[in-house]
């Protein structure tokens, strides 16, 4: 009687064992069986086979790199083609969906008021009560800083 292994799980088994329960199969797995005698055949390498990606964070953005670094702080470590449009897209789909994207909206930052005398961005709007040229109220209003009470 001859020895099984299975393909899968490396489970040996004896040919009595399976024939007793009339299986062709791993009993463990369900996969399909070889000879122990056979050779095992070496998987083939083709373009598409999976590779380790990692992607870091660094002090001025992000990085994709297939080779693990020393410095940086890894964000995200996954399984994808060696091609790095494909792996870019894995990325943004099943990780982060807005690395490497193109911004849709432009990235200037916003205006923001800041006092001239101190530089702080606390402001209050506060109404003006009167014009010294008519004598009546107006509609215009004052800024004043609340961290140095400056008003312009």
């Amino acid at each position: 009687m001859g020895r099984k292994i299975c393909t899968e799980c490396n489970t040996v088994f004896e040919d009595k064992v399976l024939i007793d329960k009339n299986s062709e199969n791993c009993l463990v797995c369900g996969a399909s069986l070889r000879d122990m005698d056979e050779p095992q055949l070496a998987p083939e390498e083709n373009d598409n086979s999976l590779i380790t990606w990692y992607y870091y964070c660094t002090g001025r953005g992000f990085y994709l790199s297939d080779e693990p670094l020393e410095g940086y702080r890894l964000e995200y470590k996954f399984k994808a083609p060696k091609d790095l449009d494909k792996a870019k897209e894995i990325l943004r789909k099943e990780y982060d969906s807005t690395a490497f994207a193109t911004p849709s909206v432009s990235t200037k930052p916003e205006p923001v008021v800041r006092c001239p005398r101190c530089g702080c961005t606390s402001v209050q709007l506060v109404p003006k009560k009167w014009s010294f040229l008519t004598g009546y109220r107006t509609n215009s209003v004052n800024r004043v800083c609340v961290n140095c009470k400056h008003r312009w």
